[in-house]
């Protein structure tokens, strides 16, 4: 039997074919997450920049992408740029692999086109979101926000790791998430007190995220049921370069350790410390960089 990946493919769409691809669904959570296909096949009519392709499993439709290509402009730009704009799998057709091998073949799409630099795409940071599956073939975030979502960007140049197959890939932490009662406080205890990167910031949903050396942290208000999930010891651990530096740093802040730097069995030094929500964190430094 041949692999998911060998049966699927990138199809041009015609006028026998467009009504069964505009059918083509999310799952009824992830309607907020992208737009329709009718939508965006809309759009496509008034942007010379769109690159679009219904994503095909054997002969039936089951998913849509479309790039927003610069190259494709008149004139084109010294530096042309290209970014995924719309992607999505049919809802009955989702966790089959048909998702990462389409991307895959639409990586190489961008690479065939030229030389660009980077393959940029963005997303809603919610749950069932496409995070995981972007981050698996080597997109990682920017930094940057487009409104509510999360920018990623694919290094073009670096084609020495390719992505690995399906079932080939190990599994790695992405995100970590805490709990807390007061999102705004929270805030800026992680971006201000912590200095990490505020990725995103969802007051009406209650939660916000930021970037952690490759992890995503994000920060969560939990239901009445889920209360008691606040202010507990994490177990997740901050490296840091200089750790009594560090303790000094925030305990002038007003942090609170519930234990001050202290060697430990295997060399290293660490502390621990605790958001305003009693959430308690390791900060830990490696032996041999503390007097």
């Amino acid at each position: 039997m041949s692999s998911v990946a060998d049966r699927v493919t990138l199809r041009e769409i015609t006028a026998e074919t467009v009504r069964a691809v505009v059918k083509l669904a999310v799952a009824e959570d992830q309607t907020k997450l992208v737009a329709s296909n009718g939508m965006s096949l809309a759009q496509a009519l008034f942007a010379p920049e769109a690159w679009y392709r219904a994503i095909y499993l054997d002969d039936e439709p089951v998913g849509f992408v479309m790039l927003s290509d610069d190259s494709l402009l008149d004139p084109r730009p010294e530096n042309p740029k290209i970014g995924v704009w719309r992607f999505m799998v049919d809802a009955k057709h989702q966790r089959q692999g048909v998702g990462r091998a389409a991307l895959l073949q639409i990586i190489e799409h961008v690479r065939s086109r030229g030389p660009f630099p980077k393959l940029s795409l963005s997303y809603v940071p919610e749950e069932g979101g496409p995070e995981r599956l972007y981050l698996s073939l080597g997109f990682r975030p920017t930094g940057e926000m487009e409104e509510d979502e999360v920018v990623m960007e694919l290094d073009l140049s670096d084609q020495t790791a390719p992505p690995l197959a399906i079932g080939d890939a190990m599994p790695h932490i992405a995100y970590v998430n805490v709990f807390v009662h007061d999102l705004d406080r929270a805030t800026e205890f992680y971006r201000d007190a912590l200095g990490l990167q505020l990725q995103y910031a969802s007051p009406e949903h209650g939660y916000a995220s930021f970037a952690a050396g490759g992890v995503r942290l994000g920060i969560a208000v939990p239901g009445p049921e889920q209360a008691e999930l606040v202010g507990r010891h994490t177990g997740v651990g901050l490296a840091v370069a200089d750790l009594e530096a560090e303790y000094e740093r925030l305990s002038g802040l007003g942090a609170r350790f519930t234990m001050p730097p202290t060697r430990q069995p295997w060399g290293g030094f660490m502390a621990l410390v605790a958001d305003p929500e009693g959430n308690v964190f390791y900060l830990e430094q490696v032996a041999g960089e503390r007097s």
